[in-house]
Order: structure tokens, then C-alpha cells, then sequence
């Protein structure tokens, strides 16, 4: 995939060093940066490279075909060197202005729509002069009157037109401020700069940058870029491209009234081959006849977001142009230039004068205080990889971000280290902070933040502390020992703690931005890898919390340019309105370098979790306690959603087809009440269901039901309030002002109207009461085997403010506690052979939760690592996979879930129906069970690497609608060990004492075709020397065959969809 030039790459000016590195530069050498210095020369091996300003703060250079060769190769090092005056055009102010590309040419006219473009010819002949522009803040907070309603760009009556041409650009610049249409400008002062640059080697392109700012800072609800307005009639139908291109989406009809798509690539207006399209920035097309509203937009779903920052810039491509053909086939003709595949500043070591040195055994941090006349304020100065000798940062970087309620107002305050001060000093071990100078109500606000670093050990931790000194304000969250990182070398890479976890390549040339509430499915675990591949080095950034508190956790390459900042956000407990009280981060975030790639930094987070968090479930000799056995050797889930009479000939017809392999029935819609609708009121069951149960059990397959273990329907009978309002909404997660939270999704009751659930709090006794009461009934009255609960490990910790449920208000670690006690409170009233199943993989949730379907770990592009799995193999069970209409794509995800170490499901029988999807998945299934110690006593470890000429799939694995192409090779193959341990007198794991017994090498070929290859196992993770080891080969049906090692360092041949594996022994 191309790496675009989007939103980030453009982001605050911001001042390089006087050399920088780049590789792989575009094929077409046209590079454009975000240097700051726009009256600068630059050098590269002796030549002189052509340059020029960009508006509002970038530069393009054009480096000649050898140089552009060179770096593919290898980096060339840059150096800037002021031009002599006179030697930059200025831009020059004019009342009209025009664009002129191959096919049509824009008008700007200062006096009309605020000087944005106001008309457009094309080739063909048509005029487009209906159009607006739909830039625009907007507010409805109900504390800040003034500010509510819109205020456009495009309503300014005095806006400031200038013209740039240049050697490879030609610039129109529209100053502008925003309006209402009354032409009262907003308040606090909101303008924007916008340049609409024409490239002389791309003249169908426009590259449009807009820098946004303010003179006071205020909270705007929405802030929107790009959006493109077209009034009733002209460009009739919309289209637009995802990636891959297999899917496209045009529309609407002339038969609907309303449609909107939010794209990867491209959207776009079209008629008759004439088009106006959004390149880049998640564009959104939207339509909406019966209000006559058409417009495409960039960056469609971060425009309703806060806007709250003073500055930010943002960035997009617009093309226009006719065409005979179809218009996606145009749109791909015009390249986008691409970022340069590397960049990374030359950064010297700073002056060390005045600066506070912090330093372990692998780092040297660098702080130091800064004294003005109005306070003093902090900042990170350094981080010293010390292996490697780098510097891990350019510029000097924030210490904290602190965010400051008024509770009488509900007025949020943003402060920071470069904030200032009173007065900053050390303590010891802590950097202090007191009163910021920018608001006297908090004069007496102190924030800690503890460096704890010692030149014997790995790796600096840091906690924080903190009061407001005033009981009107509390805080609500704080970021701190966050970092922005430039990439190591040409063969860095990230993984983010995403769902199973998610790889970035290039990170800091990615323009990504990947962030989510912990702990949930979108925010799994709390840590970071950052690495080169080339240089095997990296660096850990985790939060080490065994408390499992909330918090938010981010990877932002669209901040600053070439830079990936780390970060994790704590949400805080508010519980007193004492103003001496202090507030203390769970835990502590920790910076540690490490050897490898991230197999390597998730041992890191595993040897925490297994010593210290509070989640970890209690392990025996059997692997984990508080899981029957009957799951332990489970291999597969069925997924039946119908009722009993049609679902037990279900069962008996997939446990035809897979004889003997261990069972389970995942059952859906198995309750009276609607789908998704008057929960949480599951009894009584549809008739024939308890019959249906017991004759599932004694076809030998163990069933759970589905229930929701989190929300309420806000109308619980039918459109009427059943138990709402007299029970659920007092168990409900509340906001500040006392109303209940309310989410909504697809199913409607009978009126229409959409079904609206509150998420309950597990601090409640209501909702501990009626969730205990379900599933105790579950269990005990219709004996199931146990009981899923979804959502539970899916969805993040909602911040109740409800005093009445017992726990502090907002965030802090009680989700985490209170869920613990809900649920083992149920667990000691139901039999031991019981099981809890949920929705998603949140880590504080995995001592009560047996099963965790993980659906959502399937992301497309191959960014999937196994993070997770390393880190929690043997102690969470994870299975299902989403249902393609795809034999192949299921293939590959059965192949998926045996590498990882899943439980397979959640199919119906019908998946398994056709000869050759059922020759290998029991094949497959049968391995497993033959081998199943090794999954449900086994940790996994790096997985073998595969080589040879191995033909690849490449399939839509189909996230429940979303488009994720994976392409993977046929023959997997992964490796497990059994660990013996010691225990201590109260049956608790000895971690350090652990003994290797065996291990498993894994392979499966889910070809139709046989495969040779050659196989290099990492026998260093595995921890055994195989020339002192006993290898037998296992084959599916269980069958052993003592092998020599020889056999793995030969050619091997993989027969078509054949599972088998190698278990390894070492000697006594």
C-alpha cells in the first residue's frame, strides 16, 4: 500500500535541525515537508535541491532522478542553509485569483463565499458555480450562549486573498475568519489560512492546507475542514474508493432520499465524466435530497470531534477533472505524491547546562526548568537510547497534560508543564509543580510526578500526584511520561495494544492515529513496542498498573511531522470535595529498552501481569484453576441462534461431522424477549428450550445461552417502561447531571423507534442483584453449562458520577474492582464446572471470564500480531472468528485461531457442510485435541519462520460488513512449550522457578495443494537445545513418529489441508 500524504504529515511548523535523513523518496522526487525555515537552501551529496514554500508552513523539494535512485537504497543526508535574501517570492494580494489544471480551471474572487473557490469550468464545457462551503465551528454548550450555532468561513465580508507562484507551485492563500450568517464574527476570535496549491509535474491536483487558530482558547464541539457544498443540481451521483478497490460504493438512487459513506481513498460528485473529488483523509460523501444537502468532505469523522487546541493544520488533496471513462479509473491515473518512506532529524545531544539528569542502566533522561518573568515552567529535554546512541527525541516535549474541571461550571482547563508556574523544583525523586500562574482560583494546585531511575537497573518509572487545593475543581484526566518518538531507522515498526494487537510499519511516516479507553476490545492492554527491525533495538512505554485503572491510550503520527507520540491518558477517581486531598495514579508508566521486536517487549508486560495484576487468574499444575476441564479440552463452538426443535438436529449434525471432538453450543436468541431489545428480562426461555438442553448435553457438547451483561433497555416491555425507571435507571451509569447514559444500535421496537439501552454500573447492587439473578438461573434452574455475558470484555469503563453506588465518581481503577466483585459473587453460588463467557479480550476482566470471543482481533492489511496471546497463552481462552461468506477466508482463520492458540468457532454447521472445508477442519480440530495440553497448559512463544516459494491468499476476511483483505501464506506455523513450576504453601504460582517440560511446533498447510518449505525455529524462545532433545512427529489423528532434527533442516512438504506438528523433549 502507498504511504499518502494526508492531514499529518503538514501538522504545527516545526523548527528542524540543520541536517536531516530521508529514503525512499517518490518515484517522481517530489517531497513536501514541514520545515518551518521557508527562506532556506538545502544541500544533498553537493547539489543544490530545488525548493519552495508551501502556505502556510511547508516546503517542497524536488531532488533530482539520481538521488532519488540513491535513497531507495539508502538514507542522504540533508543540510539546510539559509537563502540569500531576496531569493523567496512573497505572496501578493489580489481581489481574484484562478487555478488552471489539464481539465478545468477554479475562480477565487475576494468578494464572494469569503474567497473560497466560488466557481469551476471543466474541459467539457460545464460551469459549477453553485457550490458552498461548509468550513465551520460550531457549539450548543448550553453554559456558553454566545457561542452556539455555526460560524462559517465562507461568511466572511473582509477575507485576504493572495497569489504565490514559484519553480514548482503556484499557491492561492485565503485568509479568513469565521462568521455567522448574520456576518457577526465568532467569538474567541477563530480564523483559518487555507492554500490551494497547484503542482507544475501534477496539474489535475490541488494540495489544500488550512492552519487553524484562535486568540483565546475555547472548547468548539465540531470544526470541519473541506467540505464541499453543492446546491441543488449539478454533479448528480456521489462515489467513492475504499482499499482495497474491490470496493466501491456510488449512490443514491433516485429512489432513496438519503445516503452517506465514509471512504478510505477517495469520495467524489460526478455527471457525465465531470467530477470534484476528495482525495485522501477518510474522505465522507453525503446526500440528502428531501433538505436538498450534498457535499463530500475530508477527514468526515474527526470534524465531530472537540476542537480545542490554539493551533492545528490539516491537509488534503482535491482533484477535478472529466473523463470518458469511469471516473475511479481517472482518479488512480493522478498519483498522489507520497511521503518519503524515511525521515528522521540529525539531533545533537542538547546543552546539558541547567539540566536535571535521570539515568538507568539502558537510559538518560534530560529535565530542565525554565524561568520567565511571569513563572517558570518544564520540559523533557533528552532520551538517550544508551546501547544505541540516539536520541529518541528532536524537540524538547511536555512533561503532562493535565485537564482541570470547575464542577460549579462544568469549565474544563488544560495545563501542562510549559504552562506557567509559580514555582517548579525537585524534591527528591519528584519534580513539583504549584499554583499556575493562569488562573488564581488555583494557587494552591500541586502536581508530583516521581522519576524513579537507578543506574543498576533497566528502565525509569513515573507516578503522579496531584491536588487542586480548591474543592470547585477536581481533575479528570492526566497524560504524563508520554513521548514522541522519530523512527530508530528505515526498518522501524510499533505495535499498539489494539484488540489482539496492531502493527504499524514506518510509524512515523504512517500519518495513523490509533487510540482507545482501556481496558476494552479497542484498548486490550496498556503498552507500547517501538523497534527497528534492521537494528534490533527498541523501547517499551507502558503503563504497569496491576489495578487495571481507566485510562486512554494513544499512537498519534499526526501531531507532529515525521513523530510518533506514545501516550497514556489516566481518567481520575473524584471522591471527596476535600481541597487537600490527593489524587495518585494507579501503578506506574515505565520506559525500558529492549532487544528484539515486539515478541520481545510483550515478555516485558507478560512477567508483570503474571507477578502483579490484580486480573491474572490463580494458575495450578493443570494450568487454570477456575476453568473446568471439560473447557479446558474444548476445540470448537457451534453457534445456533433458532429454537430447540430446529436447533438439537443442528447439533447432532456437527457432531456427526466432527466426531469426538470436544463441543461446546454458543446459543443465541434463545429467550422470549426480541433481539436487542427489553434486556436485561431473559426469563423465561422459548418453549422446548430447557428439553432442547438436555438432549444437546447428552449428545455429549456442553451449551451457554447469550445474555448482555451490560445494559438495560430504557423501555423494557415492548414500547412500555417495565422496570426502568423503578429499577434499571437507579442502577444506571449517570452523567454529571444526575441523567443516565444511553447508547443505542441497530434494532427498533415495534413503533420504529430505536431501541435505547443504558450501560449499567457494576457498582450497583441493582444490577449485581439482576445479573446474578439471571445467570444463577441459567445455570442452576436450566443447567447450562454456563452463561456469556456480553459486552463485559468489549466495552470501556463508562465514568458513573451516580455518589449513590459506592464508588468514586469518574474513572480511578473501581470499574475494574467492582466488576470482580459482581461477578465472583455469582461464581460462588453457581457449581465449579460453570463458565463465564464474554464479547472481546479486556485484559481486567480475565480472571472471571473463562472465554472470550475475539471476533474484532481479525484487522485486515496483516497488522495483526499475536501481542495479546504471548502475553496471556494458557490463562485466557479466546475463540470465534467472524463469518465470512468465504470458504477460503475461513479457512485461513481456522489456520489463525490454531497458530494462536484458540478455541475455533463460532459456525454454524453449514461452514462445515462442503468435502473439502470439513477434510480440514477435523483434520485440524483432531490435531489439537491430540495435543490439547499444549494449549490450555502451554504458553506460546515465537512462532517458526516459514520460507520457500509458498503461494499466498489473499481474501476479504469480512468483519461483520467491514472490508479486511488479509493476505497470508498457506503453511503457518507456530510453537508452544509446557512450563513446570513450583508453588508456593497457599497453591500460588512460583514464576521464577519454572522448568521447561516439552514443546509443540505446529504446521498447517490450508492449501488445496502441497507445499515445500524450509523451517527455521527460534530454539532460543523455545529454551531448548535440540541436539540434547527427543523429537516425535504428531500427526492429526493423534499418531507419533519419533523424527531427527535433520527433518527440520530440510526441505519439507506440507500436504494440502494436513495439520501436524513436532513435539520436542529435552533430555533428562
Amino acid at each position: 500500500m502507498k504511504r499518502i500524504l494526508t492531514t499529518s504529515l503538514l501538522l504545527a511548523a516545526t523548527i528542524f535541525a540543520q541536517q536531516f535523513e530521508i529514503a525512499k523518496i517518490p518515484d517522481n522526487g517530489l517531497v513536501i515537508l514541514p520545515i518551518s525555515q521557508a527562506q532556506a537552501q538545502l544541500r544533498c551529496e553537493g547539489i543544490d535541491l530545488q525548493s519552495q514554500n508551501i502556505p502556510p508552513n511547508s516546503l517542497a523539494i524536488q531532488f533530482p532522478q539520481q538521488l532519488t535512485e540513491k535513497s531507495q537504497r539508502q538514507p542522504l543526508l540533508v543540510t539546510i542553509m539559509p537563502k540569500q535574501p531576496g531569493a523567496e517570492t512573497s505572496p501578493k494580494n489580489v481581489a481574484k485569483a484562478f487555478i488552471k489544471g489539464n481539465d478545468f480551471t477554479v475562480d477565487f474572487d475576494q468578494a464572494t463565499l469569503g474567497a473560497f473557490p466560488s466557481k469551476i469550468t471543466f474541459k467539457s464545457g460545464r460551469v459549477l458555480d453553485n457550490m458552498t462551503w461548509g468550513d465551520r465551528v460550531y457549539s450548543n454548550d448550553p453554559n456558553h450562549l454566545k457561542e452556539r450555532g455555526e460560524w462559517r468561513l465562507h461568511n466572511d465580508p473582509s477575507p485576504l486573498l493572495q497569489e504565490l507562484d514559484g519553480p514548482i507551485a503556484k499557491s492561492i492563500i485565503v485568509h479568513a475568519k469565521y462568521h455567522n450568517d448574520k456576518g457577526i464574527a465568532a467569538p474567541h476570535g477563530p480564523r483559518a489560512t487555507y492554500a490551494f496549491t497547484s503542482f507544475k509535474r501534477e496539474p489535475q491536483l490541488i494540495y489544500v492546507t488550512a492552519s487553524f487558530s484562535q486568540d483565546e482558547h475555547f472548547d468548539w464541539k465540531e470544526r470541519h475542514f473541506m467540505s464541499f457544498h453543492l446546491n441543488d443540481g449539478g454533479l448528480g451521483t456521489w462515489q467513492g474508493g475504499d482499499v482495497p478497490n474491490e470496493c466501491r460504493l456510488s449512490g443514491p438512487t433516485a429512489e432513496d432520499s438519503k445516503g452517506h459513506k465514509y471512504f478510505k481513498s477517495w469520495a467524489a460528485f460526478e455527471e457525465d465524466g465531470d467530477f470534484v473529488a476528495i482525495r485522501t483523509g477518510n474522505p465522507m460523501a453525503m446526500v440528502h435530497l428531501p433538505l436538498k444537502i450534498k457535499y463530500i468532505h475530508a477527514s468526515g469523522r474527526s470534524s465531530w470531534t472537540f476542537w480545542s487546541k490554539q493551533a492545528k493544520t490539516q491537509s488534503t488533496w482535491l482533484q477535478i477533472g472529466s473523463s470518458n471513462q469511469k471516473i475511479e479509473s481517472e482518479i488512480e491515473k493522478a498519483a498522489i505524491p507520497e511521503q518519503p518512506g524515511f525521515f528522521r532529524n540529525v539531533t545533537a545531544m542538547p546543552d546539558l547546562k541547567d539540566v536535571e539528569i535521570r539515568e538507568s542502566n539502558d537510559l538518560q533522561v534530560g529535565f530542565k526548568i525554565n524561568s520567565t518573568p511571569e513563572g517558570q515552567t518544564a520540559a523533557l529535554t533528552h532520551v538517550l537510547h544508551k546501547q544505541a546512541n540516539i536520541n529518541l527525541m528532536h524537540n524538547p516535549q511536555n512533561l503532562f497534560s493535565l485537564i482541570i474541571q470547575q464542577i460549579s461550571t462544568r469549565e474544563r482547563i488544560a495545563l501542562d508543564s510549559s504552562t506557567t508556574w509559580k514555582t517548579i523544583r525537585w524534591q527528591d525523586n519528584e519534580l513539583v509543580f504549584t499554583g499556575p500562574t493562569t488562573n488564581d482560583n488555583l494557587e494552591n494546585l500541586q502536581l508530583r510526578l516521581n522519576i524513579d531511575a537507578n543506574k543498576q537497573a533497566k528502565g525509569i518509572q513515573f507516578k503522579a500526584r496531584i491536588t487542586t487545593g480548591n474543592k470547585d475543581y477536581r481533575p479528570m484526566e492526566l497524560e504524563f511520561a508520554s513521548l514522541s518518538l522519530q523512527d530508530l531507522g528505515l526498518a522501524t515498526e510499533c505495535v499498539v495494544p489494539e484488540s489482539m494487537g496492531t502493527r504499524i510499519v514506518n510509524p512515523a511516516t504512517s500519518s495513523r492515529k490509533i487510540t482507545g479507553n482501556y481496558s476494552s476490545f479497542m484498548c486490550t492492554m496498556p503498552w507500547f513496542a517501538f523497534w527497528d527491525k534492521t537494528k534490533e533495538i527498541g523501547f517499551y512505554l507502558a503503563s504497569h498498573d496491576p489495578t487495571g485503572a481507566a485510562k486512554t491510550v494513544t499512537m498519534d503520527a499526526t501531531l507532529e511531522p515525521f513523530e510518533t507520540k506514545l501516550a497514556i491518558a489516566y481518567i481520575l477517581p473524584s471522591s471527596s470535595d476535600n481541597p487537600d486531598q490527593w489524587t495518585e495514579t494507579d501503578g506506574t508508566v515505565i520506559w525500558k529498552t529492549f532487544d528484539g521486536d515486539w515478541y520481545d517487549a510483550a515478555l516485558i508486560y507478560r512477567d508483570f501481569v503474571r507477578k502483579q495484576a490484580s486480573w491474572f487468574p490463580k494458575m495450578g499444575p493443570q494450568g487454570r484453576v477456575n476453568a473446568p476441564m471439560w473447557f479446558k479440552r474444548t476445540g470448537v463452538f457451534q453457534k445456533v441462534a433458532e429454537t430447540g426443535d430446529k436447533v438439537v438436529p443442528q447439533v447432532k449434525e456437527f457432531r456427526s461431522l466432527l466426531p469426538g471432538i470436544e463441543t461446546g453450543v454458543h446459543w443465541y436468541r434463545w429467550h422470549q424477549i426480541p433481539w436487542d431489545n427489553d434486556y436485561p428480562h431473559y426469563i423465561p426461555a422459548k418453549p422446548g428450550f430447557e428439553e432442547a438442553v438436555k438432549a444437546i448435553q447428552a449428545e455429549g457438547a456442553h451449551v451457554i445461552p447469550y445474555t448482555n451483561g451490560r445494559l438495560w433497555d430504557t423501555r423494557d416491555r415492548g414500547i412500555e417502561d417495565y422496570q426502568y425507571s423503578t429499577h434499571g435507571k437507579l442502577g444506571a451509569c449517570k452523567k454529571t447531571d444526575g441523567t443516565p447514559y444511553t447508547e443505542h444500535y441497530k434494532s427498533k421496537e415495534s413503533d420504529g423507534s430505536r431501541v435505547k439501552f443504558s450501560p449499567m454500573c457494576p457498582g450497583s447492587k441493582i444490577w449485581k442483584d439482576k445479573v446474578a439473578e439471571n445467570v444463577k438461573h441459567i445455570t442452576t434452574i436450566y443447567g447450562l453449562d454456563g452463561c456469556y455475558m456480553d459486552q463485559i470484555g468489549a466495552c470501556s469503563p463508562v465514568p458513573c458520577e451516580d455518589t449513590t453506588h459506592g464508588h468514586p465518581t469518574r474513572g480511578g481503577n473501581w470499574w475494574t474492582a467492582e466488576y470482580r466483585k459482581l461477578l465472583e459473587n455469582i461464581r460462588n453460588q453457581i457449581p465449579d464446572d460453570k463458565i463465564f463467557a464474554t464479547e472481546g479480550n479486556s485484559e481486567t476482566v480475565i480472571d472471571q471470564m473463562n472465554m472470550m470471543i475475539c471476533w474484532q482481533i481479525e484487522g485486515d492489511d496483516n497488522r495483526i500480531v499475536p501481542a495479546f496471546a504471548t502475553v496471556y497463552s494458557g490463562a485466557a481462552f479466546l475463540y470465534g472468528s467472524s463469518i465470512p461468506n468465504n470458504p477460503r477466508a475461513m479457512r485461513m482463520k481456522w489456520a489463525n485461531n490454531l497458530i494462536n492458540g484458540d478455541i475455533l468457532g463460532w459456525f454454524p454447521v453449514t461452514f462445515i457442510r462442503e468435502k473439502n472445508q470439513l477434510d480440514y477442519v477435523k483434520k485440524l480440530l483432531n490435531y489439537r485435541q491430540n495435543t490439547v495440553e499444549f494449549f490450555y497448559d502451554g504458553e506460546m512463544t515465537r512462532s517458526p519462520k516459514i520460507s520457500g516459494t509458498i503461494p499466498t491468499w489473499n481474501e476479504n476476511w469480512d468483519l461483520f460488513g467491514k472490508v479486511a483483505y488479509n493476505e497470508k501464506a498457506v503453511v503457518q506455523a507456530g510453537a508452544r512449550r509446557i512450563v513446570k513450576y513450583q508453588y508456593d504453601k497457599d497453591g500460588n504460582r512460583l514464576w521464577d522457578t519454572g522448568k521447561i517440560d516439552s514443546a509443540l511446533i505446529t504446521f498447517t498447510n490450508f492449501a488445496d495443494e502441497p507445499v515445500e518449505a524450509t523451517v527455521e525455529v527460534s530454539w532460543k524462545d523455545l529454551g531448548i537445545n535440540p541436539k540434547n532433545a527427543t523429537l516425535q512427529r504428531v500427526n492429526h489423528d493423534g499418531s507419533k513418529t519419533p523424527v531427527a532434527l535433520e527433518l527440520l533442516n530440510n526441505k519439507i512438504t506440507f500436504q494440502p489441508r494436513d495439520t501436524w506438528g513436532i513435539i520436542v523433549t529435552p533430555n533428562p
